[in-house]
């Protein structure tokens, strides 16, 4: 039925009563009507949407009708025939939905991603390469390159060193400078 219709059938004599019944039988109605082609969720709401914007027009000619009125279809036959309908495959959504909010919450997507950060952040001092180079592990860049100098003039292999000694010095210099510079 129309608005128009609703209008004109009850202008003369409100009833609450018969026009939630007339309204729920065009809403049955529709939805017969669309189970017969595509019924889906998003279907059902638009349908919702439609007959809540019949209701207000119908709203503004009758002014004995009540929004209680709608409250009352939208309880007593929208969300049973919702719950009825698509129920089941809400619930799996609202599940999934809030796996993923859980997924993204602080409890894991910042935990995991102030964890990830802290690691990279804290990184293990080469103790060994700041041992070898006879350096504090709080030295600066300027300290590290100095000992380094002081140390690889005798383990050079031209100057009578070990090519191992050479290798292990600068090895130890570039973990030292590595760790400082991050």
């Amino acid at each position: 039925m129309k608005p128009k219709a609703y209008t004109a059938k009850y202008s003369a004599a409100f009833s609450a009563g018969d026009f939630l019944q007339d309204f729920t039988a065009d809403f049955l109605a529709q939805v017969e009507f669309h189970k017969s082609k595509n019924w889906n969720y998003t279907i059902f709401k638009n349908l919702i949407t439609q007959m809540k914007q019949k209701f207000d027009l119908v709203k503004v000619n009758l002014p004995a009708l009540d929004l209680k009125v709608w409250n009352a279809f939208y309880a007593k036959v929208a969300m049973p025939l919702k719950d009825a309908e698509f129920g089941e495959e809400l619930r799996e959504k609202a599940r999934k939905h809030a796996e993923w909010d859980d997924m993204m919450s602080g409890r894991f997507f910042y935990n995991n991603l102030l964890e990830g950060f802290l690691r990279s952040m804290v990184r293990p001092v080469p103790q060994e390469s700041f041992t070898i180079l006879g350096v504090a592990t709080t030295a600066t860049e300027d300290e590290i390159k100095s000992a380094y100098k002081a140390k690889v003039f005798s383990a050079h292999p031209d100057h009578g060193g070990s090519t191992e000694a050479f290798l292990q010095l600068t090895e130890a210099k570039h973990k030292c400078l590595q760790y400082l510079l991050g």
